[in-house]
């Protein structure tokens, strides 16, 4: 069991490091319960972080549009393998026909992200950094979403259910599907179909939420313009996005949450979906990273460990950060929302010790650590306007954004570390910090091409290393 010491130790000492005021866990352990509490809810507020205090639980939101299509299909309302073309009103030169609801939910649409939450942020004012950007869509309703995508659907896409490409802008036209078949907007239908008989009653969303005692944002001393901790802006939610990232929970109901899961849709007396929906939202539908160790489910991040299944997802709205992870064949899982934007992953990972007593470590896939050769080089990206290049050092990969041709490790140069910070479980999915900020790194080989997407720019390898030590 926790020692509840030894945890409250461990979360103070994360707090001194990021300066986080507020944070929630929860752990559920094979029909045993236990939530905890952590500061306050804004940077030296008077008011506690409690049992009821709402976090903003971001891309974790996109677990309950899946849920809430499996519920509709359950209901005979839709199929999640019907075309979305039966729900949308996209013309993609015969795309909406092959397109599904199961590849929106799954990431493998084929179809852009498109940035939709950038350009609604930039339109409230809420981001100060995206004004240089040039924008011109302008969007205010589900017509101007639907001629966003029309007017961009000559980006190069792949086949629908071939590749995961994350995208929030899938999540979005889910939202919709979902507001069409069931007639009633999508905060109204969680409220009703997923909060009430999860007793989640502290839950709602965040373009109709309205009490202010919800956990403030933070920003920290790199992230904020004034080199100090302090509390981010008030963003508002938008209608538009809930269904990638709206959803505003507490530790009490994300036990709840967790719970149905861990029992197989069910929750106290009441089956709220069935045994085979969850199976199928649990179960991997596209490779994340090209091998079978990451997959995408629906709505679901699924990591094979050594152990079995691990069912994961993380949020980030900006200003607050979740992570939340279970093991289904062991009835075990736990969860935590951080009011500050550190990435939660890492924390996620070794809270595993304090919670479950147990190594929480994906399982190790030999065949990748061994392609790390293969990734440096020379890259470029589109119409050459950038350039970077990629060295390897003791065993680890080293970015250098400078001319081509220099390919060794210099004090410019910057460490490509592994999604799950062990070199020896590398994936082809790694991240490096850009003062203070996790950038996601991923390299492909697309028809024996190697290509590597850093952030959000792509980039096509144009010449291999002679160095590689």
């Amino acid at each position: 069991m926790t020692n509840d010491q030894e945890l409250e130790t461990y979360i103070q000492s994360l707090q001194d490091r990021d300066g986080s005021s507020g944070m929630i866990l929860g752990r559920y352990d094979r029909g045993m319960t236990n939530d905890w509490q952590y500061g306050t809810t804004r940077r030296q507020g008077p008011d506690p972080v409690d049992d009821h205090t709402l976090f903003a639980v971001g891309s974790l939101s996109k677990s309950f549009t899946c849920l809430s299509l499996m519920l509709l299909q359950e209901a005979g309302k839709l199929s999640i393998d019907d075309p979305i073309a039966t729900y949308l009103p996209l013309q993609l030169d015969g795309k909406e026909e092959k397109i599904t609801i199961r590849h929106l939910m799954s990431h493998s649409s084929g179809l852009p992200d498109l940035y939709i939450c950038t350009i609604l942020e930039r339109q409230l004012g809420l981001r100060a950094d995206y004004n240089q950007l040039e924008i011109e869509t302008t969007i205010e309703s589900w017509q101007d979403v639907f001629d966003h995508v029309m007017t961009n659907k000559e980006y190069p896409t792949s086949p629908p259910g071939t590749r995961f490409h994350y995208s929030d802008l899938g999540f979005s036209l889910l939202q919709y599907i979902i507001e069409q078949v069931s007639q009633q907007n999508y905060s109204l239908f969680l409220q009703e179909h997923i909060f009430e008989p999860l007793e989640m009653s502290d839950s709602t969303t965040r373009s109709t939420y309205t009490d202010q005692k919800a956990a403030a944002g933070h920003l920290t001393e790199k992230q904020s313009h004034t080199g100090i901790i302090e509390v981010a802006p008030n963003y508002p939610g938008h209608m538009l996005v809930d269904g990638g990232g709206g959803v505003m929970s507490s530790s009490h109901d994300l036990l709840n949450y967790l719970s149905m899961y861990l029992q197989q849709g069910r929750f106290g007396n009441r089956q709220l979906v069935s045994e085979e929906a969850i199976a199928e939202m649990i179960t991997p539908q596209v490779s994340i990273n090209h091998t079978a160790q990451i997959a995408y489910g629906l709505g679901w991040i699924i990591f094979t460990t050594a152990e079995g299944l691990l069912v994961f997802h993380t949020g980030n709205t900006g200003a607050v950060t979740t992570a939340f992870g279970f093991f289904p064949q062991d009835q075990q899982g736990y969860f935590l929302c951080n009011n500050i934007t550190i990435p939660p992953t890492p924390i996620w990972f070794q809270l595993g010790d304090y919670l479950l007593d147990r190594s929480v470590q994906p399982y190790p896939d030999p065949t990748v650590a061994t392609t790390l050769a293969a990734y440096t080089g020379s890259y470029q990206g589109p119409a050459g306007v950038e350039q970077l290049n990629i060295g390897q050092l003791h065993g680890t990969l080293y970015i250098t954004q400078r001319a081509v041709g220099i390919y060794g490790v210099s004090k410019d140069s910057l460490p490509v570390l592994p999604q799950l910070d062990n070199q020896q479980q590398a994936t082809g999915s790694y991240w490096i910090d850009r003062n203070g900020n996790k950038t996601r790194v991923i390299f492909e080989t697309i028809e024996n091409q190697h290509w590597v997407t850093v952030g959000i720019g792509k980039f096509k390898k144009i010449e291999d290393s002679s160095i590689n030590d």
